[in-house]
């Protein structure tokens, strides 16, 4: 029993009764030194971000900065829209306008980024568009009946990377699916994209409102469109009218906003179209029914002619020579010149290359060891330039003659 309540009293442990030292709150106990090196690579991974300006508030605030800047907004002296005007689209039912958000993507595609219905309609980069020509045309004038594209601003596009414009965005729509519908109401998606096919072609028709606007929207057919009038937006792919809901509004980064999805909203009663184009005749074969608020737009240009000066200094276009030249950035900033041996050994190295031909996949991951962040969108623009046959398959030998080309100083012969 003495023995027993011996050891219960002890107050040493065996390897302080060897001689080694005693615990402390400060002792290190488990895999301490894991812990520590955690920490250190969490700290590092956050002052990189800081200084790229990846952080979570830094990427919002920059994304604020960037939808909401100033940019031009045409001003129309005769009261026609034009092609290369800017202007804002707004919407009858809500109130507000059409504007896209780049930086958040609509679906499971990630070249496809949201578009909705914002609550203001003063002019800035988000919800100011600009009008392309989805046809070739010798008119200057957007037309009834017309396609055409609306392209993003420009000023959304801006690549602090590259310092280049990364290719623009059109506003498109596609057929729904299991996969792709618009958030709420599961209608037709609208979204903003880089992909100009056919589902980014749209056309200005005459709202159905009267009795004669059969009649009106008939014999309207290509002539100009005026600033300011009441359109209905018609996909061309699908033949739906873009549409907007104030009953459908959600929560997005820049408050509240409704959503815009591709339907066309009628009302019960029908009105009378014209039977044929020729004979003019008016019958209950043709009658159609008249479309609500919900797919009525205007274009809205400036009413000051100072608001289309373009004072912005915008990057140049994505172009293969601008990627070649942050590419040798990228690799060795402080000699230039060391980037094409550094190249030539990472090319090397991998295997396939000795014939001189390399999978563009390949290629690309083997830049992305060397440190080139480029998105798939570049790496496209980059490889195209050297892929003669659209294979997939990169010419090394033109490749690298690009690279030294861009490396080596100008001599007495080179224009300047």
């Amino acid at each position: 029993l003495l023995q027993t309540n011996k050891f219960s009293r002890m107050n040493f442990t065996p390897q302080q009764l060897a001689g080694g030292g005693s615990y402390n709150c400060k002792t290190r106990v488990g895999n301490w030194l894991e812990d520590v090196c955690l920490q250190e690579t969490k700290f590092a991974d956050f002052k990189r971000a800081r200084n790229e300006g990846t952080l979570t508030m830094g990427m919002f605030n920059k994304k604020l900065a960037t939808c909401t800047s100033s940019v031009p907004h045409t001003f129309s002296e005769d009261g026609f829209l034009r092609y290369g005007d800017s202007v804002v689209i707004a919407h009858k039912e809500t109130g507000g306008s059409l504007a896209c958000d780049p930086f958040e993507a609509a679906g499971f595609e990630s070249n496809e980024f949201s578009a909705s219905v914002c609550e203001s309609t003063s002019s800035m980069a988000r919800n100011t568009f600009v009008i392309t020509k989805a046809e070739e045309t010798d008119s200057e004038f957007v037309c009834w009946g017309t396609p055409f594209r609306l392209m993003a601003n420009p000023s959304l596009r801006i690549d602090d990377k590259t310092n280049m414009l990364l290719p623009p965005l059109y506003l498109a729509s596609s057929l729904k699916n299991e996969r792709k519908a618009s958030m709420l109401s599961n209608n037709q998606l609208v979204y903003v994209t880089a992909k100009a096919t056919y589902n980014t072609c749209w056309v200005a028709n005459m709202p159905a409102v009267s009795k004669d606007s059969g009649a009106a929207r008939m014999l309207s057919a290509g002539s100009p469109v005026e600033v300011g009038c009441d359109v209905s937006l018609q996909h061309c792919g699908t033949k739906q009218l873009l549409s907007s809901d104030s009953s459908l509004s959600y929560n997005t980064d820049f408050g509240t906003e409704y959503e815009v999805c591709g339907k066309t909203n009628a009302t019960t009663g029908r009105i009378s179209v014209m039977a044929g184009e020729f004979s003019g005749k008016r019958t209950p074969l043709t009658h159609v029914k008249p479309e609500q608020n919900q797919n009525i737009w205007s274009f809205v240009t400036s009413a000051d002619a100072s608001s289309a000066a373009d004072d912005r200094n915008l990057p140049p276009p994505l172009s293969a020579a601008g990627l070649i030249s942050s590419l040798i950035a990228t690799i060795d900033a402080s000699n230039p010149s060391l980037a094409v041996p550094t190249l030539k050994s990472a090319l090397s190295s991998v295997a396939g290359a000795a014939d001189g031909k390399l999978d563009s996949e390949d290629l690309k991951w083997c830049l992305r060891d060397l440190g080139v962040d480029f998105s798939d969108v570049q790496y496209d623009i980059l490889f195209k330039a050297f892929d003669k046959s659209g294979d997939g398959i990169v010419d090394i030998s033109e490749f690298m003659g690009a690279v030294i080309d861009m490396t080596s100083p100008p001599t007495a012969e080179d224009p300047p």
